[in-house]
């Protein structure tokens, strides 16, 4: 059996919702398949009915997890060990560990490592996967939307590093005659709604590498500028219709391309045999395991030296690009937050004096928190800080 390690599930996060769409499709193409949730059933994020009709989700505070010796267990790169002690396990790496954890992965001799895209580095990886979620249906409905003068701006994860003067760039290009929008990872609420205002926008400005907004935005058929290279986005697996660099804004197309949706259309429907190679491999990666002394040296190499790579040369990588998450307006640097709020943005609860304070106290300690020596050492501080915070709250 297929044991899949995940999250609860957040329909704002593409990296979870790959974890349920392999699920599915390991149940729809007859592999036995579990979901365990290592987190607490949430109430606020509900598994679609279309996933969870054909899926067994277990979670982990609701009781014991028995798993066989033929079993084998997926682990995200947000695991480090093995929670589970299972003996086969398949490390799925829909990212660089090192760039959301901070922590590199504790490959074992056994597992098997395997990669999402070409985006993720590939160095000691023995498989890529490619999934994308079907959203054909929801996409559909909105694609032939009628364009209007808006600018989108999206800020979901934003290297700190310069990116005041990334906005400048911007500053100098855009028409200001434009209506602006802003969307983050919690603004809109809705997932549907953040969908439309693309769909109706001229053009997306992002300024998060890592994010499948800036594809589905092809998908709508709106062009999208990436603030951000860092990953190469435009070398994504799909191809880069539809993306382009500050600098190519001169070449930007206006919508009409349908080439990336053409393309996802095509991939969503080969997506079945795909992870059917996927799971044969894997099956047989044990086999050779437990029949060749020379495959398990191989392994046993081969992942110690991506231990190694996680720990030295992804860390000089990633580690430095410090990443922060951008949830409602008081997260946007200031700089960039003072610029929005003077342009044309369809909001009203714009707060500098709040936000200026709020943004350099939440940087200041997460600075703090990076320094992991320290601030073990003050976790007596800590505790009786947060006593005397909330000693009124009870009384």
């Amino acid at each position: 059996m297929i044991i899949l390690y995940v999250p609860a599930y957040v329909p704002s996060s593409n990296g979870i919702r790959i974890w349920y769409t392999l699920a599915k499709i390991c149940h729809d193409e007859n592999i036995p398949v579990k979901v365990v949730c290592f987190e607490k059933r949430r109430t606020d994020h509900i598994v679609p009915d279309r996933i969870i009709r054909s899926l067994e989700i277990q979670y982990l505070e609701e009781g014991s997890i028995t798993v066989g010796d033929d079993d084998v267990v997926f682990y995200p790169e947000t695991v480090k060990g093995n929670p589970l002690n299972a003996r086969c396990c398949v490390r799925y790496l829909l990212n660089n560990p090192i760039v959301l954890t901070g922590h590199g992965v504790c490959y074992g001799k056994r597992d098997y490592i395997v990669t999402y895209s070409s985006l993720i580095a590939p160095w000691f990886s023995m498989y890529e996967c490619f999934i994308l979620n079907d959203d054909i249906s929801e996409i559909s409905k909105i694609r032939e939307s009628a364009k209007r003068d808006i600018l989108t701006f999206y800020f979901g994860k934003i290297r700190v590093g310069g990116s005041n003067n990334r906005f400048n760039k911007v500053l100098e290009i855009i028409n200001h005659n434009m209506d602006i929008e802003v969307i983050t990872r919690s603004i809109p609420m809705s997932r549907e709604t953040a969908l439309k205002s693309i769909a109706q926008s001229r053009l997306l400005i992002s300024f998060d590498p890592l994010s499948n907004i800036n594809y589905e935005a092809t998908l709508l058929g709106t062009p999208v500028i990436l603030m951000d290279d860092s990953y190469e986005a435009k070398n994504f697996n799909m191809g880069d219709y539809g993306l382009y660099l500050i600098d190519e804004i001169d070449k930007v197309i206006a919508s009409g391309d349908d080439r990336a949706w053409v393309d996802y259309c095509t991939k969503i429907d080969n997506q079945g045999k795909n992870v059917r190679d996927l799971i044969e491999v894997i099956e047989l990666h044990f086999i050779k395991l437990d029949n060749s002394w020379r495959y398990r040296a191989f392994i046993r190499l081969n992942n110690l030296l991506r231990r190694i790579y996680d720990r030295i040369i992804a860390t000089a990588r990633h580690g430095l690009s410090k990443y922060i998450n951008i949830n409602s307006y008081e997260d946007l640097p200031p700089y960039i937050y003072g610029c929005l709020r003077d342009m044309k943005v369809n909001k009203s609860d714009w707060s500098v004096t709040k936000q200026k304070g709020a943004y350099f106290k939440k940087r200041a300690y997460r600075i703090f928190k990076d320094m992991k020596f320290i601030y073990r050492l003050a976790y007596p501080v800590r505790k009786a800080y947060k006593y005397f915070r909330t000693r009124d709250e009870r009384q």
